[in-house]
């Protein structure tokens, strides 16, 4: 699977079929346009990038699922074998897109692993990445690989809001007590009340601090 040296558009972004996955009457993949128009006729043609990209992950899915194959290395040796490939280089460059090891065990099923693996692939076969984000993520989902839900940032926010608002209510209390047991001291100076009234509001502040950080 090697990215055609002609100038000018590569192959795999010709063929709608980014990942230069091999045409075989065999493979009855879903969007496969008419068969190949290339002088050699080797390579797939789909009838847009999305199904390039849906065969692309299925083929990685199948190597992982049927095969057994678990680790950069094991997936790249397979899918672009040594033999008419660069492939230790194709090796690393997948795995410094998915920050990983090339022997780290890795699971395509996993959304993040898969589009990391997925734009990896395309760079190196094509010299480029030209889809943008939209069509990589509807390609991904239509091998059946679902987006994560989004971490509860959103909860989270609304937790420490519940936790300030909560504490703010402790706090307005706190200060009022302090208040009134400051009260018997207007015969003191000024100063010893301003004191004492700084050294609560910096003990509600800590209070307040590490609620909100114990919570997200």
């Amino acid at each position: 699977m090697i990215a055609s040296q002609k100038q000018g558009t590569p192959r795999g972004i010709r063929n709608n079929n980014p990942g230069n996955i091999e045409y075989s009457k065999n493979n009855k993949w879903r969007g496969l346009d008419s068969p190949p128009v290339e002088p050699q006729g080797r390579f797939a043609r789909f009838q847009k990038p999305e199904y390039g990209i849906r065969a692309l992950c299925r083929l990685l899915i199948t190597y992982q699922a049927k095969h057994k194959l678990k680790t950069v290395r094991q997936l790249i040796n397979r899918w672009a074998p040594p033999s008419e490939n660069s492939t230790g280089a194709y090796i690393q460059a997948v795995a410094d897109s998915l920050g990983a090891q090339p022997d780290d065990a890795i699971d395509v099923t996993d959304y993040r692993v898969m589009k990391g693996m997925v734009i990896a692939i395309i760079k190196h076969e094509n010299g480029m990445q030209p889809y943008s984000d939209d069509v990589i993520s509807a390609g991904i989902a239509m091998a059946n690989i679902t987006v994560p839900p989004p971490k509860p940032l959103t909860q989270s926010r609304t937790i420490a809001g519940s936790t300030v608002a909560g504490t703010m209510v402790t706090a307005t209390a706190v200060i009022n007590e302090t208040a009134t047991q400051i009260e018997p001291l207007a015969m003191y100076s000024e100063t010893i009340k301003t004191v004492f009234l700084v050294i609560a509001l910096l003990g509600i502040g800590l209070a307040i601090y590490a609620r909100i950080t114990r919570d997200n």
